[in-house]
């Protein structure tokens, strides 16, 4: 499921009736709209999501126009917000499903880092960025994190040794979700995280 709307985090869980009877193994949450959203309604609000793969973002997607112009060579042409958040969801759909990419060589390419990132002109990300994904892979739940090259948006990757895993720009948010976290921040190159119930993989 995926709810987004304007207010307080509490409202907008409040919008969703028994939202706090919801039970899952992943959450995704942004208290921001999207740098180039052209309104102020919920449609514009995070997450963003594509079939399976849902994200959200901090920063601002400079290669947004070389990216949309992508997706529209691709036969891509229909964006229900047509923010940069919803085009980087596309982007890694259309790298996983249409170009079948496993998901870690997808995220390489999304942050401009495989081999091959120049074989996929438009699909690679540029600017000050630092994203968060849930999507399913092999039938299995992910999460993943992806940081600029420059390391100009922070990302945080906490966890708890049991199991839990949690990625946040900020190390508050990380330590309120798990009481002692060890943390590590994504390094500068654009790193990139993979975690999924046999571990987290750094690559």
């Amino acid at each position: 499921m995926v709810k987004g709307g304007i207010g307080f985090p509490s409202d907008v869980a409040g919008s969703v009736p028994g939202f706090t009877s919801i039970k899952s193994d992943t959450w995704l949450a942004h208290t921001r709209q999207p740098t180039n959203s052209p309104g102020s309604y919920p449609i514009f609000s995070h997450p963003f999501s594509s079939v399976n793969i849902s994200a959200v973002h901090n920063g601002d997607v400079s290669s947004f126009g070389a990216n949309v112009n992508a997706l529209r060579n691709l036969g891509y042409r229909s964006f229900v917000g047509g923010t940069d958040s919803e085009v980087i969801v596309r982007l890694l759909f259309v790298l996983m499903h249409r170009f079948r990419m496993p998901a870690e060589e997808a995220l390489q390419v999304l942050a401009g880092t495989h081999p091959l990132s120049n074989e996929f002109p438009g699909l690679s990300l540029d600017g000050p960025f630092s994203v968060a994904f849930s999507f399913m892979e092999g039938g299995m739940r992910k999460i993943a994190a992806v940081a600029d090259r420059s390391k100009l948006r922070p990302l945080l990757v906490g966890t708890d040794g049991g199991g839990r895993v949690v990625v946040a720009s900020e190390l508050n948010q990380v330590k309120r979700l798990i009481g002692n976290p060890e943390v590590r921040r994504l390094k500068g190159g654009g790193e990139v995280m993979v975690a999924d119930r046999h571990g987290i993989r750094y690559c």
